[in-house]
C-alpha cells in the first residue's frame, strides 16, 4: 500500500475489520457477481457504538437477490429482509436490504438497480473520504463530536461545512468540485 493510501480514510484498519466480518458470514464470496462495495461511517473512522457496516451491491434482478440472500442467509436467527421503496425526489431507485447482527458490527446490505459506483451511498462515501482527507484530523473529530451527539453522517458534515438544504443532496453537489474548492470550505472551518 502507497503513503498515500494509507493515508487515506477507508484504507486502513477499520477496513480490513469490514472485510473479516464479511468473509466470516461468507458475504463476499456470496456477493461477488454484484459488484459489493462497503461505504459508510466505519472504513472512514468516524463511526459510533451504533454504526454497521454498509455494501452496496448492483442489482439487475430484485426479487432474484432478495431470494439470493433469504436462500444463503435466512437461517440465521439475526437475520431481516425487506424492500425500500423508490425516491423519485432523491432519485433513489427500489432496494432490497438485509441486515444481520454480528459481534463486531451488524451487517447492511442494499441492492439497487444501478451501478454500485452510481449509487448515492457510494457517491456520499467518496465525498466524505475526499472532505476527511483534506480536513484531516480536526475535521475527523468534528464530524465524530456531532455523530457521538447523535448527527446523522450527512447532516454532520453539511453543519460543519455551513451547507444549507437537504444534506442529502447538498453533499451530493460536492462530488465534482474540485479539491482546491473543498480545501476552502474546510479551512473556513478551521477558522471558525
Amino acid at each position: 500500500m502507497t503513503k498515500a493510501a494509507a493515508a487515506t480514510p477507508g484504507h486502513g484498519t477499520a477496513l480490513n475489520d469490514c472485510h473479516r466480518v464479511m468473509d466470516a458470514l461468507g458475504l463476499r464470496r456470496a456477493l461477488k457477481e454484484f459488484r459489493p462495495r462497503i461505504v459508510g461511517t466505519i472504513p472512514l473512522e468516524i463511526h459510533t457504538a451504533d454504526s454497521d457496516i454498509d455494501v452496496v451491491c448492483e442489482v439487475r434482478d430484485l426479487d432474484g437477490f432478495a431470494t439470493l440472500l433469504h436462500g444463503t442467509f435466512g437461517h440465521r436467527e439475526d437475520f431481516t429482509l425487506w424492500r425500500r421503496a423508490a425516491d423519485a425526489a432523491r432519485d433513489e431507485p427500489e432496494a432490497v436490504i438485509a441486515r444481520m447482527e454480528t459481534s463486531c458490527y451488524p451487517v447492511e446490505v442494499w441492492g439497487q438497480d444501478r451501478p454500485t459506483v452510481r449509487q448515492t451511498a457510494y457517491r456520499h462515501y467518496v465525498v466524505q473520504r475526499r472532505l476527511l482527507r483534506l480536513g484531516g484530523e480536526p475535521l475527523r473529530e468534528a464530524v465524530q463530536a456531532l455523530k457521538e451527539d447523535g448527527e446523522k453522517t450527512e447532516p454532520a458534515f453539511c453543519r460543519l461545512l455551513g451547507l444549507s438544504g437537504d444534506p442529502y443532496r447538498a453533499l451530493l453537489a460536492l462530488e465534482d468540485q474540485p479539491d482546491a474548492e473543498l480545501s476552502r470550505m474546510v479551512s473556513l472551518l478551521e477558522a471558525a
